[in-house]
């Protein structure tokens, strides 16, 4: 996995399929996993700045920012039909 200058490891990408009525979107985001001092990593994203979560494996962390993502998805959604 690389690394960025202060040793941060990039994700390499996830993954999420939206169903909005008849039609299905795909979308890639780039995440950035963060080893923290006490062990476990967290997890953010430069373009989504609501994802923001944590696990105690790159595995775990990986599969809480697929949840991360669904919600912030999910919220845009709501707040798009407010409007």
């Amino acid at each position: 996995m690389p690394q960025d200058g202060r040793g941060a490891n990039l994700a390499g990408e996830i993954y999420a399929c939206l169903e909005e009525g008849e039609a299905l979107a795909v979308i890639r985001v780039t995440l950035v996993l963060e080893p923290q001092p006490e062990g476990g990593y967290t997890v953010t994203c430069p373009y989504l700045p609501e994802l923001v979560t944590e696990g105690d494996t790159q595995d775990e962390a990986l599969a809480n920012a697929y949840d991360a993502l669904t919600a912030v998805l999910e919220l845009y959604a709501e707040a798009g039909r407010r409007r």
